[in-house]
Formats: C-alpha cells, sequence, structure tokens
C-alpha cells in the first residue's frame, strides 16, 4: 500500500530545527528535525510504500525504529487507505499485477528495486522475447544513457523511463512511450544542437559514477519520485511525462524540462511504431505554450 501524506495538511517550519505537521488541529511537532526526518517528509510527500521508509531513513543515517516512529506519528495526516486525491479509472491495473523491468546498475538501481518490490510488483529480470510480458522499464545511468540501452526498449515497443544522475543532480525522464513522444535519443540530439561537444562528453561519462547517486538519502528520494511517476502512468493513465523531464537537485530545487521528437531521429518512423501517426501526442496531453523547444525550461 502506498503511504501519502494528505496534501491538505500544511507542514511548516517552527524554526531552523522544528517542523509541524498541521496548523488548525497541529497534528505532531519534530524537534531537532534532522536529515531522516526531511527525506521521510518529502517522501511521504510524494507516496511510498510503507517498506521503502525504513530503507529512506537508513540511507540517511537513521534506522527501521526512526522510520516506524516518526510513520506512527504522521499517521493521522495520512490519506485514508493509501488513496490519492486525483481520481483513477475503474479499469487501471493495480501494482501487484505490474511488470517491471530495471535496467542499469549501482545504489540507485538496487535501491528501485527494493521500492518495486515493496509496491508488490515483479521485477522482469531481463527484456523478454515478447516485449508484451513487460509493462515498463526503468533506466538508470551516469549522465546520459548509452543508445545501445535504450533502443532495444524503443524497438520493442515497450514504455520506458531514464534515470540519470550528475554531481549535484538526477533528472528522470522523460516517460518514452514508443510512437507517441520524444525517445531519449531525441533528448540527447537536442543537447547536441546546443552543445556540438556533448556526444564525446557523455561516451566519456557514462561508465563513471556520478556523484549524486553516492549521497543515499538523495537516491532513496530520486527512486520514489520515480516509483510516483510510474505509478501515476501505469495505474492512473497519466501522460505527464511522456514528453517532460523532472530535474531533482540535492539541495531541495526542483525543475521541469520540455521535449520534443527531434527532426533527426527516426524513432517515430521504425517499424515497431507502428502507432506513430495514430496516437499524436496532442492526445494525451495539450501544451498550455507552443513555444517550448526542446531541453527548454517548461
Amino acid at each position: 500500500m502506498i503511504l501519502r501524506l494528505d496534501p491538505t495538511v500544511p507542514v511548516v517550519w517552527r524554526s531552523p530545527t522544528t517542523v509541524q505537521l498541521g496548523v488548525d488541529p497541529v497534528i505532531c511537532v519534530f524537534d531537532g528535525a534532522s536529515g531522516a526526518t526531511e527525506r521521510l517528509l518529502a517522501a511521504l510527500s510524494v507516496g511510498a510504500p510503507a517498506s521503502a521508509l525504513p530503507i529512506v531513513a537508513e540511507a540517511a543515517g537513521a534506522g527501521a525504529t526512526f522510520a516506524h516512529a516518526l510513520l506512527e506519528a504522521v499517521r493521522p495526516a495520512l490519506l485514508p487507505d493509501g488513496s490519492v486525491p486525483a481520481a483513477r479509472p475503474a479499469a487501471a491495473a493495480s501494482p501487484e499485477r505490474l511488470r517491471i523491468a530495471i535496467n542499469g546498475g549501482g545504489p540507485a538501481a538496487r535501491q528501485f528495486g527494493a521500492v518495486v518490490h515493496g509496491l508488490g510488483a515483479a521485477l522482469a529480470d531481463a527484456l523478454p522475447e515478447d516485449g508484451g510480458a513487460v509493462d515498463a522499464a526503468v533506466l538508470f545511468g551516469s549522465y546520459a544513457i548509452a543508445p545501445t540501452r535504450h533502443g532495444v526498449w524503443l524497438r520493442r515497443d515497450i514504455p520506458h523511463l531514464g534515470v540519470t544522475f550528475g554531481e549535484r543532480s538526477a533528472r528522470i525522464g522523460p516517460f518514452v512511450e514508443p510512437g507517441v513522444g520524444p525517445c531519449l535519443a531525441c533528448v540527447d540530439l537536442a543537447r547536441a544542437d546546443d552543445d556540438a561537444a556533448w556526444p564525446v562528453i557523455a561516451s566519456q561519462l557514462t561508465a563513471q559514477r556520478a556523484a549524486a547517486e553516492s549521497d543515499g538519502g538523495f537516491t532513496a528520494s530520486v527512486c520514489l519520485r520515480v516509483a510516483r511517476i510510474l505509478l501515476d502512468r501505469l495505474t492512473g493513465d497519466s501522460h505527464e511525462f511522456v514528453d517532460r523531464s523532472l530535474e531533482l537537485r540535492i539541495d531541495g530545487r526542483e525543475q521541469t524540462f520540455s521535449h520534443a521528437p527531434h527532426a533527426r531521429c527516426g524513432c517515430r518512423a521504425l517499424a515497431e511504431t507502428v502507432m506513430a501517426d495514430v496516437l499524436p501526442l496532442d492526445r494525451f496531453r495539450a501544451r498550455s505554450s507552443s513555444g517550448a523547444g526542446a531541453g527548454a525550461p517548461a
């Protein structure tokens, strides 16, 4: 079950070290709030399975006992039965019926595997011959994801989400829906348009471990946000990130970027992506601004 703080309950700071949930009435107050407190509250604000909370706490230097105590304190501020304010389609799949593939190694991939397990979803160990056996894949990498890694999911017509770490941030998205919006190659081509040296730079970085991934608490927060985006797409039919990516920074700042199919990329003309001319991007989400370019902040 997904645990999530009721967004109508304010989270306020009484002082630089004291955080309070609720004002009228006050639900709980945490004196001497630690980094673990902040990480756990951040995880609960976007939604997290109970089994993932000890992982977040341990990565932030606390432990399972601390996570349990905090959860009991904030329980009155949680949404009932893990519900979310937005209505869900009646035919939406439940997390327990999903099969998620994880592509990549390192701390983030391992932590995300634990999150998927906590959701009750099944982990697909490898790309099957029948792509329909996988609902979505999550690809982890440093700075960029090599075309040989993301191209195979595109050719099999399997939705996939790229997650890349940098020195002080992580970028999530776009959530590639083959034949509908931009693919990860489109994003790299747009970046090469802005910086002609990017392909050479990226080839030197993909085998390195980005510094931000070594921050266990930050990586745990990223994994929980990835899980929220994944569930919104697969169980809530949200297409918010079909042409967007989200940058999370270690200092807590966030920024959303817009992307578009690139003219030099053939992702929408592949034989496997026969839906390209049938399901245009506008069907999923009307763009609020026609002037946003690939990779431009939304």
